[in-house]
C-alpha cells in the first residue's frame, strides 16, 4: 500500500468518526463538565427531537410517535417500561411499522480521549395499528438489564426515519 492510498484511507476513517460522533452521539462534555444527569442529542436524528422532559418524538407515515421511559413503573424483574403514543395525523387508517431499541454505554471518564460507544442492550420490532385521527398509548416492558451507571439512550425508527434521546 503506498502513501497515496494510507492518506485516502486515513482521511474517510477521520471523516466518519466525526460523522458519528457529531449527529448519534449525545453531547457528553456539556454534561461531564455540568454534573448534569441529563444528556442531550447534539444534533437531533433526522425525522426525530428530544424534548426538554426526556420524549423522543418522530414524525414518520402521517403519524406522531412518542417514545419515552415511563421513569415511574418498572417490571416486576427490574426490566424498564417504555411509553409509546402514536397519534394518526391522517384522515386515511395507518399501519405503521416500528423498532424500538436501548441502547447503553458507560459513563465517560472526564479524563478520557476516546467516548464509549452505545451497545444495543434491547430492541423489537412492533407493528400500530392507528384509525384516521386516533391516538394509542402502549406500554411496553423491555427485557433488559441496564446497570446504574450507563448512560442510557432511547431509539426509535419507522423506516429510514429515526430518533433517539437520552436519559
Amino acid at each position: 500500500m503506498g502513501i497515496r492510498e494510507l492518506l485516502n484511507v486515513t482521511a474517510v476513517a477521520l471523516a466518519a468518526s466525526a460523522v458519528i460522533l457529531a449527529v448519534a452521539w449525545p453531547n457528553l462534555a456539556d454534561a461531564v463538565g455540568n454534573g448534569s444527569s441529563q444528556l442531550r442529542p447534539l444534533i437531533p436524528a433526522p425525522g426525530g427531537k428530544t424534548s426538554a422532559a426526556g420524549e423522543t418524538t418522530l414524525e414518520a407515515l402521517g403519524c406522531r410517535f412518542t417514545l419515552a421511559a415511563d421513569k415511574a413503573e418498572h417490571h416486576s424483574d427490574g426490566s424498564p417500561v417504555l411509553a409509546l403514543r402514536a397519534t394518526n395525523l391522517t384522515d386515511r387508517p395507518v399501519e405503521a411499522r416500528l423498532r424500538l431499541q436501548i441502547l447503553a454505554s458507560r459513563r465517560p471518564s472526564p479524563m478520557a480521549r476516546i467516548l464509549p460507544l452505545p451497545e444495543t442492550v434491547w430492541s423489537q420490532d412492533c407493528t400500530v395499528f392507528l384509525q384516521p385521527s386516533e391516538m394509542k398509548s402502549l406500554k411496553i416492558v423491555a427485557n433488559a438489564q441496564v446497570a446504574a451507571d450507563t448512560v442510557v439512550t432511547y431509539a426509535m425508527s419507522a423506516g429510514e426515519l429515526a430518533a433517539r434521546g437520552s436519559q
